[in-house]
């Protein structure tokens, strides 16, 4: 037999299956059923058309193609909405939480062409005319992913509809930046792109649109990790064991999805303890942390600040006995060969090892898994990709072979870096910034076999049981109780369940390079975006204003005082400048403005917006 699902992805309730006989040649479906409910599932690229008697009865009455879909910018859209003068097509995505717009072509002739979108809680400073516009309520809105208003018997209704297909379902649209045209190029194609997102294990992407939406999480080891359709948070009782604080810790936004949605989104948990320097973080109840505050941007692209202290790496898994077998074909992380994509840039020039992304325990009679990181900056640097493998395994708790890639001049604090690191079986590969700077044999008589993990599966040695964690932004060594932390920033992190070629490495540094390795995001000199931090200071501290007032905007960051700033703002390629802020230090309290505001720093920048003419 074979199994028919919707086009679309509908879910597996709705499948059907269809059997026909061996060597019966072909065999023609004349007919399909299907829901004709939004809340039952939907056909993607299709219109529904229902008619409205005299009493209001509904009735289905047919369904075509929607030829919009064909339009670059509407592959995805929920729903969408004609303007009354019919210049514009209003078009609303659910998964990424945005309205776009569209203008029609003179004539009514169907075409469309992309103007503007715009996110819910994006960073972005709107001008306007008049008055504020009203914003719909619904007494209970959750997972709403499209709405319609009609009228019978000059009654107005109106429609909403749950129970959509989550884009994060759909297997065709797994990291769709990856795999857009835009970015192939002759030496890879759509194949091969494929085949990377195929062997993709996990990625994330850290950024504000990836706080958003249905996620796949792996439960923390204390507290709660809770998920709704639009965003994960973190929770845990105070902490009363030798720290002194005085509320519970909230965390929202929590969480970086996994785009891949296998190995499961990363989660900003906080620190365990928050006193001292971290007191400012102890809010009480319905003031909430988020993972908002460490992103940072040079107003084109974001990352992530790691400082080592607030935010000391992003747990995935708190325990990877659920993500590994012994089998390659059912374990979810790689075993028979792996991938690991880094981008990212260091920001403190002091000794120390840095950790990238690790599943390991090393320690006495316990030296499993997998790391990657970094020590040095300035003349020379060290990049150290550790495995161990079974064929080096002659003690039973784990033997690591290493490669270890000595850059000269060494990583330079603020300056992008793109880190692969690869075992195929037989050697260790490192890349830096597309190119290929070290191979060596990963052990003497290849093939090495696979990597070992401490996990359930392989019990040998005296590894902690249930401790190994998989973390991005560190290696967390649960056998020796040591935390090492990135301090710098970080773009993105993808592990693949293989190795790669040099032409799909050089593909993957191509994605983010012409954005990166001249990009300006520096951890001294920044501003972050808030949601609702510590009692609802944002920042902006305001999204809107008359095109013709000088409004004051207060952006939260850090800024050196020595400097000048003024803040741009753009739309569709035009921008306008602001006169030059004012930069000041947000604590009046002279001993807490000297931990928050060391000496020559400061941590807000005001704005006055500019007037604004297109």
């Amino acid at each position: 037999g074979c199994g028919i699902s919707n086009p679309a992805g509908m879910r597996e309730l709705v499948n059907s299956t269809v059997r026909v006989f061996e060597g019966s040649g072909a065999q023609d479906i004349t007919a399909f059923a299907t829901h004709s409910t939004t809340a039952g599932g939907f056909s993607g690229s299709s219109i529904a058309t229902f008619r409205v008697d005299a009493t209001g009865e509904l009735s289905f009455k047919g369904m075509r193609a929607d030829a919009r879909a064909d339009v670059p910018g509407f592959e995805y859209v929920t729903d969408s909405l004609i303007s009354g003068d019919g210049r514009f097509v209003y078009a609303a995505e659910f998964d990424t939480d945005t309205i776009s717009v569209f203008r029609t072509a003179v004539g009514n002739s169907g075409k469309m062409t992309f103007v503007d979108r715009i996110g819910h809680r994006m960073s972005r400073y709107r001008f306007r005319d008049g008055p504020p516009p009203l914003v719909p309520s619904f007494s209970s809105n959750q997972g709403v992913c499209s709405w319609q208003r009609f009228e019978s018997a000059g009654v107005s209704y109106v429609v909403a509809a749950t129970g959509c297909q989550p884009l994060e379902e759909y297997t065709e649209h797994l990291e769709n930046v990856t795999c857009s045209i835009g970015n192939f190029d002759a030496t890879c194609g759509r194949a091969c792109c494929d085949s990377l997102l195929a062997s993709t294990a996990g990625y994330w992407e850290l950024s504000t649109s990836a706080m958003f939406g249905a996620q796949k999480v792996n439960p923390p080891r204390s507290g709660t990790l809770a998920c709704t359709t639009d965003l994960c948070s973190y929770s845990r009782p105070r902490n009363t064991i030798a720290c002194e604080e005085q509320y519970p810790t909230r965390v929202s936004p929590a969480t970086f999805k996994d785009v891949s949605n296998s190995l499961g989104a990363a989660a900003l948990l906080g620190v365990s303890c928050k006193v001292d320097r971290q007191a400012d973080w102890d809010g009480a109840p319905g003031e909430s942390l988020s993972a908002a505050s460490f992103l940072v941007n040079d107003g084109r692209t974001e990352a992530v600040q790691f400082d080592g202290a607030l935010n000391s790496g992003l747990l995935v898994a708190a325990n990877i006995d659920s993500l590994v077998t012994g089998d390659p074909l059912t374990s979810r992380l790689p075993l028979s060969g792996i991938a690991v994509e880094v981008w990212f840039e260091v920001g403190t020039d002091k000794s120390g090892f840095y950790g990238l992304a690790a599943a390991q325990q090393d320690g006495s009679s316990c030296r499993k898994g997998w790391s990657l990181g970094h020590s040095g900056t300035g003349a020379a640097s060290i990049i150290t990709f550790q495995v161990s493998l079974t064929s080096t395994d002659t003690t039973g708790y784990g033997v690591p072979s290493f490669a270890r890639l000595v850059l000269s001049p060494g990583l330079q604090r603020g300056a992008w870096n793109h880190l692969v690191a690869l075992y195929d079986g037989t050697n260790l590969t490192m890349y830096h910034n597309g190119v290929k700077l070290l191979e060596k044999p990963a052990c003497e008589n290849p093939p090495c076999g696979n990597i070992i993990y401490p996990a359930a599966y392989h019990p040998g040695g005296q590894c902690i049981a249930g401790r190994t964690e998989l973390r991005i932004g560190s290696y967390q060594n649960a056998k020796v109780n040591s935390n090492f932390a990135h301090v710098g920033s970080i773009k993105s992190v993808r592990i693949l369940k293989r190795s790669l070629s040099p032409l799909e490495v050089r593909y993957l540094y191509n994605l983010h390079a012409s954005q990166l390795i001249n990009a300006t995001i520096p951890t001294e000199e920044y501003w972050a975006k808030g949601l609702g931090h510590l009692g609802g200071v944002t920042s902006p501290n305001n999204d809107f204003s008359n095109v013709a007032e000088d409004v004051p905007v207060t952006l939260l960051g850090r800024f050196l005082v020595a400097s000048a700033y003024r803040c741009v703002f753009e739309r569709l390629g035009v921008s306008a400048a602001s006169s030059p802020g004012v930069v000041n230090c947000s604590e009046s309290d002279a001993g807490a403005a000297a931990v928050v505001c060391p000496a020559g720093r400061a941590d807000s920048l005001t704005c006055v917006t500019p007037f604004w003419e297109t």
